[in-house]
């Protein structure tokens, strides 16, 4: 229901997007108790009661298409895979901005607002949602932009962190990608990739002994990947001293 919220919240007041919204379970409870949390519940709760008590409305049928398609992709009815995601908006999105329209149009009617006004208003909401909109679209400029500003607009968020990381060690920032891998592993111990991917970076700059560390770290939590325990196998027998035939 806090998701469903939050929603709401982005496609009511889009100032603050990210391309991951993902948290750890813990994070995640916290933000349901916070006051932002209980707010977007709060809020949720308000437009199913104004769908019910106006569902002989025209603009209730959008309202009902927003509950209906996210109801697909917000882990209710099925699991999605992500907690929460911005193209995962776009169907529901087209029934709240009919809700919004029709319903604010009915709205307007009923308390007397002139049309001038009215057109006024809605000059000012587009201006500004494309202003939001030329702002956001550098950062989709390239994966290097849109890994940069996503730990930055999801800083508790194991996956941001391990996106860049990649990307740093593709671009060949070895250090830069370490430290962000780590990151990803503080925020999420059990997070495997940013672990293997810290043994390949390791690997290639010859440090042996922290690969093996980092091996033994991801078989203790998954002792059946047969790539890492041959990879270990195989690094032991480089580290055995040189014995005379």
């Amino acid at each position: 229901l806090k998701i469903v919220g939050d929603y709401i919240f982005l496609l009511l007041f889009p100032a603050h997007l990210s391309a991951d919204y993902s948290l750890m379970p813990g994070e995640l409870l916290k933000n349901v108790y916070a006051p932002q949390g209980i707010a977007a519940i709060v809020l949720l709760v308000c437009f199913c009661a104004v769908l019910w008590t106006q569902r002989r409305k025209t603009w209730s049928f959008w309202g009902l298409w927003f509950l209906v398609t996210f109801s697909l992709t917000c882990n209710i009815l099925f699991p999605a895979g992500t907690l929460m995601g911005e193209r995962l908006a776009f169907a529901p999105a087209i029934g709240f901005t009919g809700f919004l329209v029709y319903g604010g149009a009915d709205l307007c009617l009923r308390i007397g607002i002139s049309r001038w006004l009215q057109s006024i208003l809605v000059v000012l909401v587009l201006t500004v949602l494309s202003i939001l909109t030329v702002l956001r679209v550098p950062v989709w400029r390239s994966n290097t932009t849109l890994f940069a500003r996503t730990v930055l607009d999801a800083p508790l968020s194991p996956k941001a962190a391990f996106n860049y990381g990649i990307e740093l060690r593709q671009a060949g920032r070895s250090q830069e990608a370490e430290n962000y891998l780590r990151r990803a592993l503080e925020l999420n111990p059990d997070h495997l990739p940013s672990a293997r991917a810290l043994a390949e970076i390791l690997l290639e700059k010859g440090g042996l002994a922290r690969v093996e560390y980092w091996y033994r770290y991801i078989l203790k939590r998954n002792p059946r990947d047969k790539e890492v325990s041959e990879a270990l196998e195989r690094l032991l027998r480089l580290k055995l001293p040189a014995q005379e035939p």
